[in-house]
């Protein structure tokens, strides 16, 4: 038994797969492209991530603006303890108070940090996976709530 494939034939499946994969791949690229974009895009919306970056923004604006205000300093070499803010005497409450509002949102702005960061490694890993010449949309939007907050810093 003989078996006989025309040229033709195998020409024009040949040029058929040929003409497939030219037209596919690049429709197949550009819809996971735009999927994963789109999943991008849903994640920051329903993990809240502006509301997370606007809160950053907010706590390192307040803490850098605290600290522009002048060093707490506590005087523990005479009796009684002196508190100073500046050049400027203050009382203990006082002290104890600013001293609480530092910490606080010190610590606020470096928690938030931490996630956004986490997240911000997560996309670009991803992105970087998928060769995505697009950059990472995390640091500019919380450029723009760091403007908004303290727009002589940024």
């Amino acid at each position: 038994m003989e078996i006989t494939l025309p040229l033709i034939k195998i020409a024009a499946i040949s040029l058929a797969t040929l003409g497939s994969a030219i037209i596919l791949k690049p429709a197949a690229l550009v819809i996971r492209d735009y999927l994963l974009w789109k999943a991008i895009k849903s994640y920051l919306k329903r993990s809240k991530f502006e509301y997370r970056a606007m809160r950053y923004a907010a706590s390192r604006a307040a803490f850098l603006q605290l600290n522009d205000e002048g060093e707490l300093i506590a005087e523990h070499n005479k009796k009684p303890t002196r508190y100073w803010l500046e050049d400027q005497e203050i009382s203990k409450e006082e002290f104890a108070r600013r001293k609480k509002e530092i910490e606080s949102a010190r610590s606020d702005s470096l928690q938030l940090l931490l996630k956004i960061n986490k997240e911000k490694a997560i996309i670009g890993s991803i992105l970087r996976h998928f060769d995505q010449s697009e950059g990472n949309p995390i640091p500019e939007i919380v450029k723009d709530f760091e403007e908004r907050f303290y727009p002589s810093n940024a």
